[in-house]
């Protein structure tokens, strides 16, 4: 993991704040199980059924929500952006770490902000760890759904997605979206 691990983050701190990397639009169809490789951490993730099962077994409004993506899961995979780790509440005796990427996603409605959260375990047989896609949100969304403009829900025209070309605009933006963010600055 390097620079982007969260022990780099805890002792340098949220560099990528102000990363002027550009992202890659998520919006290439294709949903294959097997080995993909994330651009941003050369990591090579697993999509296997565990995503697709995680994302049918959830009701929050954010995993309802990332459904309709899961026929993108290539395209998100591929070019989703490390900004969070945890190594709280393993999924499994093998959970090391559960990580949170963030891609921003376009399916023909206009781009949106997504999570996936990739689980790393201890592979016995190697001395490496594998990664593999867990679940699947759509925190602009879940974000969007709690704000009512007299009454109504905000139009999906006021998409903060629409302003995410770099690292740190996706930053900035989940920062403001992800209840669940724990950025390393305050």
């Amino acid at each position: 993991m390097g620079v982007k691990s969260p022990f780099f983050r805890a002792w340098f701190g949220d560099w990528r704040a102000n990363d002027t990397t550009s992202i890659h639009l998520a919006d290439k169809p294709g949903s294959t199980r097997g080995l993909h490789h994330n651009q941003d951490t050369g990591w090579d993730i697993n999509v296997s059924g565990k995503v697709f099962d995680e994302n049918k077994s959830h009701s929050s409004i954010a995993n309802r929500e990332a459904r309709a993506y899961m026929p993108y899961l290539d395209s998100i995979v591929e070019n989703a952006i490390l900004l969070d780790s945890s190594g709280t509440s393993p999924k499994s005796v093998n959970t090391l770490l559960m990580h949170s990427l963030y891609a921003v996603a376009d399916i023909g409605n206009g781009p949106e902000v997504l999570k996936l959260y990739v689980e790393e375990m201890n592979d016995p047989n190697s001395r490496n760890t594998t990664k593999r896609a867990y679940n699947l949100q759509n925190i602009e969304k879940a974000f969007n759904a709690g704000k009512r403009v007299q009454g109504k829900t905000s139009s999906p025209s006021a998409s903060a997605s629409n302003a995410i070309n770099t690292v740190s605009d996706l930053f900035a933006a989940v920062k403001r979206m992800d209840g669940n963010f724990r950025s390393i600055v305050k």
